[in-house]
């Protein structure tokens, strides 16, 4: 109870079951993410939501689009900066990865 942790976005983020997972020879979404919520686990990937921020590092950089974000929500409101607005706003769109 010492900290309050308020992740940026909420939503959703699920491995695609229809594309393909290398896992343990591609290693690409774990080794970005930037808060140590992928694994990989019997040769494929695995995400931890409760440590996943919704980034989309890992979406990004899987070579084969298996990971599929969800942004439902941004909880951030101290942005004061038009621009960074505009592009934080851009991730919740439903083509934004």
């Amino acid at each position: 109870g010492a900290a309050v942790v308020i992740k940026p976005f909420e939503g959703e983020i699920y491995m695609d079951e229809d594309a393909e997972c290398k896992g343990d020879s591609c290693h690409a979404c774990k080794d970005v993410c930037p808060c140590n919520a992928v694994s990989i686990v019997d040769n494929k990937s695995e995400i931890n939501p409760h440590l996943c921020v919704l980034c989309g590092a890992c979406s990004k950089a899987c070579p084969q689009k298996c990971i599929v974000i969800n942004r439902e929500k941004i909880n951030l409101n101290n942005i004061r900066s038009r621009s960074w607005e505009k592009r934080i706003s851009a991730l919740m769109s439903k083509n934004a990865k």
